[in-house]
């Protein structure tokens, strides 16, 4: 056991002079963040490719999807009901008389 800081210096080794070699913890360090980066570039790289549909659409496709008619289920359903509402209420002011005579 050491019995003074001389002593307690001495047991901790020394790196040898003119040594260029990394402790591992750093080199493990920069292996990890060069996965981590290159990991994240690769998920931009498909983000990008999904985000400006890169795959796929061509401009053939493109002009096929304008020239077809485009058909609106839910414009088609509120129309309908609009028009059944104006049917009732000329429906009813015909029949109005009969409720409510004019006096």
């Amino acid at each position: 056991m050491p019995t003074s800081a001389t002593d307690a210096t001495s047991v901790i080794p020394k790196p040898k002079e003119g040594s260029d070699d990394l402790p591992n913890s750093t080199e493990r360090t920069q292996t990890l963040v060069r996965a981590v980066l290159g990991l994240l570039l690769a998920a931009n790289l498909v983000a990008a490719i999904i985000a400006f549909h890169l795959i796929g659409e061509s401009p053939a496709d493109l002009d096929a999807q304008l020239t077809t008619p485009r058909r609106f289920p839910r414009r088609a359903t509120d129309l309908n009901q609009t028009k059944s509402l104006a049917r009732n209420m000329d429906l009813s002011r015909e029949q109005a008389i009969y409720f409510c005579p004019p006096t």
